[in-house]
């Protein structure tokens, strides 16, 4: 069930699983499965309840006692709470078949052959219905009140692995090799019936009033896609006396998508080991009873994520015509020196056992992106506004820290927890084309990439409040001066406000276990981030009383000249100050940190002694009770909106097997 009384989700999915063994060396494993839902929505809505919660106080609607209707509201005319919750209505169902075929097979020993082959097939339907009745149809005539959209889609993913895998043990030498290939198909086939005109009572497409013209004439899509990609790996393992690790793959893909002189991208590895905790020197020490250190580096060359259009023509049908014939249209201006994105990856890293107790992993690691991949903005010359380039080389560094280990291990009562602690950081080591590098239309003042400096930087101005005369912010200038928006701003008049990614994070996982009573908990914290507070909703006056608003904001409001140390600016805004006053400031930003309680759970095992009562019915049995995202604190909270809120969830379930 929805939120909304109406609203629900209904699915039934069942699987069944087939082994067999063909040989004592040769086994078969044969999986389907079959899945059906439906979603009903028969009270839709185009609003996002995050920003409605500032503009209706629905528990204070007021009905027309003459007609038992909601009044209108003051900040939709002619638009009731009913209306705004009741915009459309829709049925969706999804039919799913996925079966897959294993086989593993030891041709002799120490080699093996396994591989699987599979396919997904999903179709989905969906029937959606705009009343007459509803506002968003206020405007047209009858005839073209109305609108009914059907779509069907179908997907097939088709898939194959194959992997030969070849292990070797002999003295103090241990090797292992292996080889694989990959083959992945994926075709899509949709359609989909938009029309406009249609009876009351009508849910179905064939109710359209076909007799339309302009913009309320039935529109009907399609689009028909296949793609497939092709894999070959190799991979090299080798060990020394357990003590010194040796490995390697390397890896080569292709992709129907890329154009043909692009179509092959390769990736490689190298990594190495060392186990200094197995020298006979440490053999005896009591605290130390493992001591692992490992580096490794890797190099991939892709262009995925990007549609075959960035880089080759491809073209599709569009709504205009021509001496009665359809035009066709590029879909993107594309990139025909668009190169693949080059990663390479450094990685090292340390392990130490204390007291066979407790385990440190500390590693640290640097990516480096060359051929970045963006799209960026072009002059509207081109009769495109974007396009795909290589703009520069990207960096990615990082710090990770885990320290996990038993705090009570005695008799029946066992604490198990893990803590980790990781810094990342991220800069643009070089742009192609100057310095800095501004995405989008129009004059900014603050690039989105600048050489040498990390991608997450908030630039903001230095607020000097609100100014008591006119009840608009004053800032500081790079030369010292208090100015207001009709100041000049270059880059020096901001300074960097903090990250909009949070640096460090980490979590606090445990787990205690007593006889057959297990209790979880699970904490998660992040600080060093910053955000732009952003509330656009103002109570003023008496026109607005009916909105929610921020506690406490009409008292830290500029109404009149003389307030002083107000928060709020005045609703007199000039146009021109749009753009400044939309800038992050010193006192327009606020820190992301928080502590949360992301999960908790109790879950009982019963003991075999009660099992044995059931004369061997039940085999195994528990009972289990879980919350999630139950607690957090933030020290200073978003007041903005409410998108990211996580709903809590309560779950208690029961295992049994027979």
């Amino acid at each position: 069930g929805g939120r909304i009384e109406g609203n629900a989700l209904n699915r039934i999915t069942g699987r069944m699983n087939l082994d067999y063994s063909l040989a004592q060396s040769l086994h078969l494993s044969f999986n389907t499965s079959l899945g059906y839902s439906k979603t009903d929505t028969p009270y839709g809505s185009e609003h996002n309840p995050t920003s409605l919660v500032y503009d209706l106080n629905p528990y204070e609607q007021k009905v027309d006692p003459a007609t038992g209707k909601p009044v209108e509201l003051d900040s939709y005319p002619n638009r009731t709470f009913h209306d705004l919750m009741n915009q459309y209505s829709s049925e969706s169902t999804s039919k799913r078949i996925n079966s897959s075929l294993n086989m593993n097979w030891e041709i002799t020993k120490g080699l093996n052959l396994s591989a699987v082959t599979g396919f997904d097939y999903l179709l989905r339907e969906k029937l959606s219905k705009v009343p007459r009745e509803a506002f968003s149809q206020t405007g047209f005539s009858d005839a073209e009140k109305g609108e009914i959209t059907k779509e069907k889609n179908t997907e097939l993913n088709y898939s194959t692995n194959i992997r030969l895998n070849y292990n070797k043990e002999w003295n103090k030498h241990n090797v292992t090799l292996s080889t694989n290939y990959d083959y992945y198909y994926t075709g899509y086939d949709n359609i989909g019936l938009k029309g406009y005109g249609i009876a009351s009572k009508v849910n179905t497409a064939a109710g359209i009033n076909q007799g339309l013209a302009g913009n309320r004439q039935t529109k009907v899509s399609s689009r028909k896609e296949k793609s497939a990609q092709l894999g070959i790996g190799f991979a090299l393992g080798y060990s020394f006396n357990s003590m010194y690790d040796f490995y390697g793959s390397y890896k080569t893909d292709a992709s129907s998508l890329l154009p043909s002189d692009k179509r092959w991208n390769t990736a490689w590895s190298a990594g190495i080991g060392w186990e200094i905790g197995n020298y006979e020197l440490f053999k005896d020490w009591r605290a130390l009873t493992a001591l692992r250190l490992r580096a490794s580096y890797g190099y991939t060359a892709s262009l995925a994520g990007v549609p075959a259009s960035a880089s080759v023509p491809t073209y599709s049908y569009s709504d205009e015509i021509y001496s009665q014939s359809r035009i066709i249209d590029l879909n993107q201006f594309y990139n025909k020196n668009l190169k693949p994105e080059q990663s390479k990856s450094y990685n090292v890293g340390m392990n130490i056992k204390l007291f066979d107790l407790f385990n440190f992993d500390i590693s640290a690691y640097k990516r480096i992106t060359e051929d970045a991949l963006l799209e960026v903005s072009i002059p509207a010359s081109n009769g495109y506004s974007t396009m795909n380039r290589n703009i520069g080389i990207l960096q990615n560094s990082g710090l990770e820290f885990r320290i996990s280990g038993n705090l009570i291990n005695k008799d029946e009562l066992r604490w198990n927890s893990s803590l980790s602690l990781s810094w990342n950081r991220n800069k643009v080591v070089e742009l192609y084309e100057g310095d800095v590098y501004f995405i989008g239309d129009g004059e900014k003042i603050i690039p989105d990439y600048k050489e040498g400096e990390p991608l997450d930087l908030i630039y903001g101005l230095e607020s000097l409040g609100i100014h008591s005369i006119d009840g608009l912010p004053r800032f500081l200038s790079a030369t010292g001066e208090q100015v207001d928006y009709k100041h000049k701003f270059t880059l020096k008049d901001f300074k960097v406000l903090g990250y909009s990614t949070a640096p460090y994070m980490g979590f606090f996982n445990n787990m205690i276990r007593y006889k057959s009573l297990s209790l979880n908990f699970d904490f998660y914290y992040s600080f060093g981030g910053i955000a732009k507070y952003d509330q656009k909703t103002y109570v003023r006056d008496s026109d607005f009383a009916h909105k929610n608003a921020v506690k406490g904001q009409t008292k830290d409001m500029w109404f009149k000249p003389g307030d002083e140390n107000k928060t709020y600016r005045t609703a007199n805004e000039p146009n021109a100050a749009w753009d400044i006053l939309d800038q992050p400031t010193t006192k327009t930003v606020y820190k992301t940190d928080y502590i949360k309680l992301s999960n908790i759970s109790l879950n009982y095992r019963l003991p075999a002694s009660m099992l044995k009562k059931t004369n061997g019915l039940l085999k195994y049995a528990s009972l289990s009770v879980q919350a999630q995202n139950i607690w957090k604190y933030r020290k200073e909270k978003d007041k903005a909106s409410l998108s990211g809120v996580e709903q809590p969830i309560l779950t208690i379930g029961a295992n049994l097997t027979f």
